[in-house]
């Protein structure tokens, strides 16, 4: 009895759920083999309501680069941040994710190691001297997590769920008031979801066919062998065209002013720590070097031509005695 039941029932489930007839399925390209076991098999790619998972069949998604924000952060490593290891004594530096302690420190001492070349530098806390830490000048340049100078809460970002083991809050690098080149600012973009996604598809072809609309319009406006009332309906439709790439034109520059900075504005010196050189301020040395120098032409020229009038004036003097 108790055979014949189970030959029953097993007679009764589907072929797929036997290791032999697994590797005997066909799938279809769209889906994947997620779960034979269970009776219903339930792809992954089939049970997501949408077809594109980037931006949900919205046809935008977030930007990368700036995390949706619309605004850059401050910068994590980079080789670029320059610093200067020669200067690099006295710099001050504050730690986003608190040492020993504290947060603000005093570059003390630096040297390099004699085997891989690789540079160090000693911080020592400001208010108690005897705390130390060595710090490769490599991750001095991390801005996640040193920031150069000592920064005060404000002008650091901080999250009430980023915290350490002993409970400090880890701060972050505070976005720079530039909106981001990537999205204008708006914190996202067209979506590249490639085939799977129709939404951005459709809308990137919908930009084309505009400029392609556009751009015929403007040579029909211009065109001798259309008649007059094409002629003006087509510049009517320029001047709509212009009229709402304009209004475009000014909302993302709303946008990017919100932030209150944009792409020409320059570092103040207050936010550059002594030991740092930027683009700027080698620009400022050299233009104070060449300056320097001219000055010191200038004053040459000027005692050349100071002794030379003394002597003028001497000469004509001698002569007038013997006369």
């Amino acid at each position: 009895m108790r055979a014949s039941s189970l030959s029953s029932a097993f007679s009764v489930l589907p072929p797929l759920l036997f290791k032999s007839n697994r590797r005997k399925l066909l799938l279809n390209k769209r889906h994947r083999y997620c779960n034979t076991y269970s009776i219903n098999v339930v792809c992954e790619e089939a049970s997501s309501p949408f077809q594109c998972e980037r931006c949900s069949d919205t046809g935008y998604q977030t930007c990368q680069t700036c995390e949706g924000f619309g605004s850059l952060p401050s910068g994590g490593f980079s080789s670029k941040n320059s610093i200067n290891f020669d200067k690099v004594l006295g710099t001050n530096w504050t730690a986003l994710l608190r040492t020993k302690g504290w947060r603000h420190f005093e570059a003390t001492a630096k040297r390099v190691d004699s085997e891989t070349r690789s540079k160090f530098v000693t911080l020592s806390a400001t208010c108690d001297r005897e705390q130390t830490i060595e710090v490769p000048l490599v991750e001095l340049k991390n801005r996640e997590k040193w920031a150069a100078g000592w920064q005060q809460k404000e002008n650091i970002e901080w999250d009430n769920e980023a915290r350490d083991n002993s409970g400090a809050l880890i701060g972050k690098p505070k976005r720079s008031r530039k909106a981001c080149k990537r999205c204008q600012g708006e914190g996202k973009i067209v979506c590249a979801g490639g085939k799977k996604c129709k939404a951005g598809k459709a809308m990137q072809r919908q930009k084309l066919i505009q400029i392609s609309v556009e751009t015929r319009l403007k040579e029909l406006s211009k065109s001798e062998e259309a008649d007059v009332e094409t002629k003006r309906k087509a510049k009517k439709a320029v001047k709509e065209m212009a009229r709402v790439k304009e209004k475009e034109e000014q909302r993302k520059r709303e946008l990017k002013s919100r932030f209150g900075g944009n792409d020409e504005e320059e570092d103040t010196e207050e936010d550059i720590p002594s030991g740092i050189k930027t683009k700027n301020t080698r620009k400022k040395e050299r233009t104070d070097a060449d300056g320097n120098w001219a000055d010191a032409r200038l004053r040459k020229r000027d005692e050349l031509l100071e002794k030379w009038i003394q002597g003028g004036s001497s000469a004509s003097g001698s002569d007038d005695d013997r006369q």
